[in-house]
């Protein structure tokens, strides 16, 4: 992992000219991997690391941004994973499991980060999610059968809907860009797809469930009745 991440062995953090922090990648990843495990103040983890809040806070921050910018292409859509040969395995492998579509390759929903709430009313009301009642940062993020997350993208405050998103980050297109290619003339007429909830628009390459009012009423229109 640590040839493969490419970051340096020591970090030199500078909050200002006086004040420089020096940590270990080892140690700053440790520390982001428990951090963002469970919702904590960084006040309740002065004692496990050894640091006042306010660094801790500090490194935190550093290392995220760092991770971010140089995965970020990774994380919002690896194309890696989604190689043809690839493509055809998790197609087989679900229709095994399911029986029901050949083409589907992968699965996209939203997930969420629990926070602890914040102080200004202002924020509270931005980060809570109506739905689940708890204040939260959200990402979309799409897994395919091997349980690995092949695309993550985010984070969104937690009052922001799965659609909106989903059209925001331009999702579709990747997946019609990229996709269509990959697909060549397999499974026509849609070639490789991907399977959500409802709330995902209706489209070629994101299949989704009947509404339940329309399986009702297809249900009902089907009822014979004997006298």
């Amino acid at each position: 992992m640590r040839e493969a991440m490419e970051l340096p062995v020591i970090f030199h953090l500078c909050h200002s000219k006086r004040h420089v922090v020096h940590v270990s990648r080892e140690f700053a990843f440790a520390m982001i991997l428990y951090q963002f495990a469970f919702p904590r103040r960084y006040c309740s983890m002065k004692r496990e690391w050894g640091m006042n809040a306010k660094d801790l806070g500090f490194i935190i921050k550093k290392m995220s941004v760092l991770l971010i910018k140089k995965f970020k292409n990774r994380l919002d859509f690896d194309t890696r994973q989604f190689s043809a040969e690839n493509c055809e395995h998790f197609a087989r492998a679900i229709y095994e499991r399911t029986k029901t579509y050949l083409s589907v390759i992968a699965f996209i929903d939203g997930t969420m980060q629990k926070l602890c709430c914040p102080k200004s009313e202002e924020k509270q009301k931005t980060l809570y999610n109506g739905w689940k009642h708890i204040h939260c940062i959200k990402y979309q993020a799409i897994a395919i059968p091997d349980s690995i997350t092949s695309s993550l993208i985010g984070p969104f405050v937690g009052s922001t809907h799965d659609a909106k998103f989903f059209d925001e980050t331009k999702t579709l297109d990747r997946l019609i860009l990229y996709l269509t290619v990959v697909s060549g003339d397999k499974y026509p007429p849609f070639g490789y797809v991907i399977y959500g909830d409802q709330v995902y628009p209706r489209s070629y390459k994101v299949f989704k469930p009947f509404p339940l009012d329309e399986t009702l009423k297809d249900e009902s229109s089907s009822t014979i009745y004997y006298n």
